[in-house]
């Protein structure tokens, strides 16, 4: 199993880079790696953003291509299972990702507040979208849906500086854990 971390993005909404805010990628792959997933690719979007990132970075093959189709394409490349999670998961937690790995074997797809989460998703390698799609939502809404509680934070969507300004203690609090964890190390 691979992971990925989507970190392409242009964060318009955001007004700021995502992939940069709270050196989440690292803390990301440190989630990974505590699940038992040593594997983990950024992908990174344009050519330019390579170098913002340390580790196994992938620039998308085309410009533009949609992410649907860069996640389809990465999988057809390393020809494994994999679980998805966005750049901006500031609250993923290790048994988040744990509630997903949960469902490696059949994949499935975040559903909270009764609304998918695409970018939070275990895609088996075997797996097909049942028709053409033209979006993410498209592509994972026919994985199986991995349900959570409304309550839960770990799978939030973090759109702009209003939902920062919502979590920021519990970020902050994250951020903290993390760094003090690698100091130990």
């Amino acid at each position: 199993m691979h992971g990925i971390i989507f970190a392409g993005g242009k964060s318009t909404r955001m007004g700021r880079d995502k992939s940069m805010m709270f050196d989440n990628i690292t803390r990301l792959k440190s989630v990974f790696f505590s699940c038992g997933i040593h594997d983990v690719i950024i992908l990174c979007g344009h050519e330019d953003r390579k170098s913002l990132f340390e580790g196994v970075v992938v620039v998308d093959p085309q410009e533009n291509m949609g992410l649907h189709r860069v996640l389809q394409w990465i999988r057809n490349e390393i020809q494994d299972d994999l679980v998805c999670v966005p750049c901006d998961a500031f609250t993923l937690s290790i048994e988040g990702l744990q509630t997903m790995l949960k469902h490696d074997s059949m994949g499935g797809v975040i559903v909270q507040h009764e609304e998918i989460q695409p970018t939070f998703c275990v895609v088996p390698k075997n797996w097909k979208p049942t028709t053409e799609v033209s979006s993410l939502t498209q592509f994972v809404s026919s994985l199986p849906p991995i349900l959570v509680e409304d309550e839960n934070i770990d799978f939030y969507n973090f759109n702009n500086q209003e939902d920062i300004k919502k979590f920021q203690e519990i970020i902050h609090a994250i951020q903290h854990e993390f760094l003090h964890s690698q100091s130990l190390k």
